[in-house]
């Protein structure tokens, strides 16, 4: 059954996650960065079009899997900000502490196995001014959509390797982040499982 629903899902998936509603968003957050970026999970590069060369000294793009990042690599050359792609995973960020001035996490948090942990590095690696910039899709606060993701999840991790029901609010605070800037809606009308975003930034708190 995992294997079908692969060939009938993933499709759908990739082409939900290519249309404009999500472009929307990210072209809404990703502007916001400044100074020396942080990208977690860059994969193909999709965010680089929308960085503020003016307000931007470099982006550093992680993701574990290198082959995911040879169109990122395409992208590089027709982006207005320097780039540097380094393969490294979420939960073992390879700089200093407090290297960055904005790290951004846009619709990979579900992916990233440890997101507890990978929050704690992503905290430990901004600078005390810094800021977490997020937009990402995951557990909806209508509690009849939630419990279906609940249910769903478990076959979602074994088809796109990913969690649908992950609530980044709490997950923030429990890494240490206070949240500045939220906005909770459905960017996907349908299908409700995959829409509930997430969209926001944060800073350390305390």
């Amino acid at each position: 059954m995992p294997g079908l629903l692969q060939v009938i899902v993933g499709p759908l998936y990739d082409a939900l996650y290519s249309i404009s509603a999500i472009e929307r968003q990210r072209k809404k957050i990703v502007p916001e960065a400044q100074g020396v970026v942080l990208e977690i999970g860059i994969g193909e590069g999709l965010n680089l079009p929308w960085y503020d060369p003016a307000r931007v000294e470099r982006v550093v793009g992680i993701d574990p899997d290198i082959d995911s990042m040879v169109k990122a690599r395409q992208r590089c050359s027709r982006t207005p900000v320097r780039v540097d792609l380094v393969e490294a995973s979420a939960e073992n960020i390879p700089f200093d502490s407090g290297s960055f001035d904005t790290v951004v996490l846009t619709y990979s948090s579900g992916a990233i196995a440890d997101i507890a942990g990978a929050l704690v590095e992503m905290r430990r690696v901004l600078k005390p001014a810094g800021h977490l910039i997020f937009c990402d899709h995951g557990r909806s606060h209508d509690r009849d959509v939630a419990l279906l993701q609940d249910r769903i999840d478990p076959w979602w991790q074994q088809i796109r390797g990913s969690h649908l029901n992950r609530d980044l609010v709490v997950l923030l605070d429990n890494a240490g982040f206070r949240i500045e800037m939220l906005d909770t809606f459905y960017a996907l009308r349908r299908p409700k499982v995959l829409g509930f975003h997430y969209v926001g930034s944060a800073v350390l708190a305390g």
